[in-house]
């Protein structure tokens, strides 16, 4: 009663929902995702699973989110346990295309909540990062390492199971620190960097506030649009084709008026120079606007919410 006194939790059934839309992935506890509509609710209230059934646990799971304010929830891309037990060792740049990730990022980054990096995620490291234990009670290693196989069985069905306990498990999950400096590494690390300053000095994507927050999606289309608002700040919208194909999305109420202020597939983030940019000013008359596969392009209105 009154809950723990923490101030924020992970928030799994974000990662979930997207890394399941990006990926494919029906694996283990996974099979419980895998639409459009999970990643917008996850974004707008939180928790997915809020006292509904769910295949994996065989029940009705959880219990509404959608009065917690959207600070007491880190959401991720990618982190230590689902890199090392959903992929297998392998990081979301070993899973997805480049343009993929520069959407994930975009998505995290601007969502209301608090979102973390893994190490290397910034630039898209990758190394694997396996599970990895130096236990110097070998009969514990042992046991660690035979639960371990028993528990992601369903996750290694496809490729060799790195003991936890050999000195190479560890060695391989390093970081190699010169990726930074070459393409497409380079690339990714400046969307991240343009991502966070464009966060932190737009009140409305920093203000992790899921009140002012709306989302609209088709699940046919595998489009999302996201809108934010603050009372001090100017609304911004973020436009996503989830699809492997170009397509036109249409534009929220609103956004007339608004600017381009990001769009994923620059060639400063994508080192491409062909692709066309949406408009750098949504008109009255824009009632879509078209983007190409696995992008995502950001409009900040140019006046204050209404309050």
């Amino acid at each position: 009663v009154g809950g723990y006194g923490l101030d924020a939790q992970w928030s799994d059934d974000f990662h979930h929902a997207h890394h399941t839309i990006l990926t494919g992935s029906r694996r283990g506890y996974l099979g419980d995702f895998g639409r459009i509509e999970d990643l917008r609710k996850a974004i707008v209230e939180g928790y997915i699973y809020d006292g509904r059934y769910s295949n994996f646990r065989r029940r009705c799971h959880g219990i509404s989110s959608a009065l917690n304010p959207g600070s007491q929830f880190v959401i991720f891309n990618q982190n230590h346990d689902q890199i090392a037990n959903a992929c297998a060792g392998t990081r979301l740049s070993g899973l997805v295309v480049a343009a993929q990730q520069r959407l994930a990022m975009t998505i995290l980054m601007f969502a209301p909540n608090l979102p973390m990096l893994f190490m290397g995620e910034e630039f898209a490291a990758s190394s694997p990062f396996h599970f990895f234990t130096s236990f110097p009670d070998l009969a514990l290693g042992s046991a660690v390492s035979e639960g371990r196989k028993r528990e992601y069985e369903d996750f290694f069905t496809a490729r060799l199971f790195p003991d936890p306990q050999s000195p190479e498990t560890f060695a391989i999950s390093r970081i190699d620190w010169s990726e930074p400096e070459c393409s497409p590494h380079r690339e990714m690390l400046e969307l991240t960097r343009a991502l966070i300053s464009i966060r932190k000095r737009t009140s409305s994507l920093s203000n992790c506030r899921k009140d002012f927050t709306r989302a609209d999606f088709s699940e046919v289309a595998r489009w999302l649009v996201i809108e934010r608002a603050d009372p001090d700040g100017p609304a911004a919208f973020v436009f996503c084709n989830l699809r492997e194909i170009a397509q036109r999305i249409p534009a929220p109420h609103g956004a007339a008026g608004a600017s381009l202020s990001l769009f994923t597939e620059e060639a400063r983030f994508s080192g491409l120079s062909e692709i066309s940019s949406p408009p750098a000013v949504l008109g009255s008359a824009d009632g879509s606007i078209a983007l190409p596969a696995f992008s995502a392009a950001l409009y900040l209105a140019q006046s204050k919410t209404p309050r």
